[in-house]
């Protein structure tokens, strides 16, 4: 990961994997109990369980979410969730964080 800036509590880094690239957006909680993840790809995204499931497949976009303490833990960990859209692109529950990556890059 390449760091790139952080503003307010919110940090943006530059993901590479294997040539395929995206963006990841780290927002530290007030207590610093946790921090929610999300990595965007060109056509996914991967996310911290902090998201609600339900609201993503009303968003209609593909998705994985993990139980993940920091984006390098996301991507070496299997999902607990893909969505119906992630799962027309082939995901699937048995794929890591990183072979989702490079799905959705």
């Amino acid at each position: 990961m390449k760091y790139l800036y952080e503003a307010n509590g919110v940090w943006v880094y530059e993901i590479t994997v294997r040539g395929a690239s995206g963006m990841a957006i780290v927002v530290r909680t007030p207590n610093e109990k946790a921090d929610i993840l999300q990595i965007k790809c060109q056509n996914g995204m991967l996310l911290c369980r902090a998201f609600d499931k339900d609201v993503m497949e009303r968003i209609d976009f593909p998705v994985a979410i993990f139980s993940a303490i920091d984006c390098e833990a996301m991507l070496a960990k299997k999902p607990l969730y893909v969505s119906p859209k992630a799962v027309e692109l082939g995901a699937n529950l048995e794929m890591t964080g990183e072979q989702l990556f490079l799905l959705f890059a």
